[in-house]
């Protein structure tokens, strides 16, 4: 079992606040607070979940606090609910495909639900229980329909694949006050960039959370890849809001 910090302590998150003008309303800006703060989430892909909690450690020893576990890894439930005992972590769920799936996350913690596509049927647990929900919009059209469904943000997937932060930029000009999440195929050091382009928060995933590095145990690797992205997240906030770096 992980040695996640004991719930008696009071939730901290690292970071400064969003800066003003992004978000999409008081309530979804509340719901996915956590995540804006820190600017950046990992997103944990694993075989098992075992794995999945030494990722969780490793990255909370590095200074992140919240994550996000990857569906439909065996146990990841189970994970989430030992995570959510900790009041300094926040945990959410991605890759969730159902309401189902969703309605057991929700259960056991997690503080969002993300899918990797328009997924109507999961906005109402998460509306019921007041879990955000990020659904998976790869296109104009599909943001519009997440902005129909209730989505409190929208996760642009996979913008690798899409065009990367010139098409990020292209959608946040149509959608300037609807919260956007670049997720899939992200570089650490495209974390800046999309953060200047107006993401509420970047999630990033193997560069990230490298499986090979969990498995040989090398903890190194995996603080070293957290501190170059907490670097990017602490670079922007540091200029002033517009100033190209």
């Amino acid at each position: 079992m992980m040695q996640f910090p004991a719930p008696n302590r009071f939730r901290i998150f690292r970071g400064d606040l969003l800066r003003p003008g992004i978000g999409n309303g008081a309530m979804s800006k509340r719901l996915i607070e956590p995540q804006c703060r820190h600017g950046v989430v990992p997103v944990i892909r694993t075989p098992s979940a075992k794995l999945a909690g030494r990722a969780v450690d490793w990255l909370n020893d590095a200074g992140f606090q919240t994550f996000e576990l990857a569906m439909p890894t065996k146990g990841i439930v189970d994970l989430v609910a030992e995570i959510s005992n900790s009041v300094e972590l926040d945990v959410g769920v991605g890759t969730v495909m159902n309401a189902g799936q969703a309605s057991a996350c929700i259960e056991a913690g997690a503080s969002y639900i993300a899918t990797p596509g328009i997924t109507a049927d999961v906005v109402k647990p998460c509306r019921d229980a007041g879990v955000a929900c990020l659904l998976g919009a790869s296109t104009p059209s599909e943001v519009m329909q997440a902005i129909g469904l209730g989505a409190d943000a929208m996760a642009i997937f996979p913008i690798g694949s899409l065009g990367g932060v010139p098409y990020f930029k292209a959608l946040r000009e149509v959608f300037p006050d609807t919260p956007l999440v670049p997720a899939g195929g992200i570089e650490i050091d495209h974390i800046a960039p999309y953060l200047d382009a107006g993401a509420v928060f970047v999630s990033v995933g193997s560069v990230l959370v490298d499986t090979k590095a969990l498995c040989l145990g090398d903890k190194d690797a995996i603080i070293d890849a957290a501190a170059s992205a907490l670097e990017q997240v602490a670079g922007v906030r540091a200029s002033p809001p517009g100033k190209k770096r």
